[in-house]
C-alpha cells in the first residue's frame, strides 16, 4: 500500500467550487491516479496547481499520485457533509478547530490560517475556502465570518412578459445586423464635410445627424 505523503505547509485556496466539481467527478470516475492529466481536464494550469496542493493538503492524495484511501471514502460516503468534516477536521486541527468557526471573527481566522504559512491573496483565498468548505460540512460559522452565496435566480411574475430584444437596424438587403448601407455612409460623409471646419460646432453636428436621418426614413416611408 502506498504511503501518504506529510500535507503541505500551505492551506487549500483553490476556489471551492473548482474543488468540489472535481471531487463530483470522481464520484462518477475515480482514476488509478490523480495526476496532472487529471487535474487539468477543462482546467487552466495554475487551477491544477491549485488542486494538487489542496488534495495534498487535505491528505485525500498520496506522493505517488493515487487517491487516498480517505479520499474514496469521501466520494463514495452517504453523508458527504460529515466525510467531509472528518476530512477538513484531519487537515486543520489543532491550529484551527472548526468548532471555533462558530464565534471567530475574520482576523482570527486569519491569523489561524497564516500558520499554514499563506500570505497575502493566498491567505484571502485560504479563507474563503474553509468557510465554503465548513459550511458545506454543516459546520456552524459566526455571523461575522461572510460567506457568499450563488444568487438565486429571479422569477418573472406570472404577468409580467418577457423584454423582447431591440431589433438590430437593417442593411441593404434588410437583413438584421447586415451594416450600413452605400446611402447612410453618403448621408454621414456629407455631413462631417459639412462640420469638419467647425471643431466647436458638436451640436450642430448632432442637429446635421438627426435631420438627415429623419429626412431618410421620411423617404423611406
Amino acid at each position: 500500500m502506498a504511503q501518504e505523503e506529510k500535507k503541505p505547509i500551505v492551506a487549500p485556496y483553490v476556489p471551492w467550487s473548482t474543488f468540489y466539481g472535481l471531487i463530483q467527478s470522481l464520484r462518477k470516475d475515480m482514476p488509478a491516479a490523480i495526476d496532472r492529466s487529471v487535474l487539468r481536464d477543462g482546467r487552466s494550469g495554475q487551477q491544477a496547481y491549485e488542486l494538487d496542493t489542496g488534495l495534498r493538503f487535505l491528505g485525500l492524495k498520496n506522493a505517488d499520485d493515487t487517491p487516498t484511501e480517505l479520499l474514496k471514502q469521501l466520494v463514495t460516503a452517504t453523508d458527504e457533509a460529515a466525510t467531509l468534516r472528518e476530512v477538513l477536521v484531519r487537515a486543520y486541527e489543532p491550529k484551527l478547530k472548526l468548532a471555533a468557526l462558530k464565534t471567530m471573527t475574520p482576523a482570527l481566522i486569519q491569523q489561524h490560517l497564516s500558520q499554514f504559512g499563506n500570505t497575502g491573496s493566498t491567505l484571502r483565498k485560504a479563507r474563503k475556502f474553509i468557510l465554503e468548505a465548513a459550511r458545506a460540512a454543516g459546520v456552524e460559522l459566526s455571523p461575522r465570518l461572510k460567506v457568499r452565496a450563488m444568487p438565486a435566480r429571479r422569477a418573472r411574475g406570472p404577468g409580467k412578459p418577457r423584454r423582447a430584444k431591440a431589433e438590430l437596424p437593417s442593411g441593404r438587403d434588410g437583413a438584421a445586423g447586415s451594416g450600413p448601407t452605400a446611402r447612410e455612409v453618403g448621408l454621414l460623409e456629407e455631413i462631417l464635410k459639412r462640420h469638419k471646419d467647425n471643431p466647436e460646432g458638436l451640436d450642430q453636428w448632432l442637429e446635421g445627424v438627426l435631420y438627415m436621418m429623419r429626412k431618410e426614413m421620411t423617404q423611406q416611408a
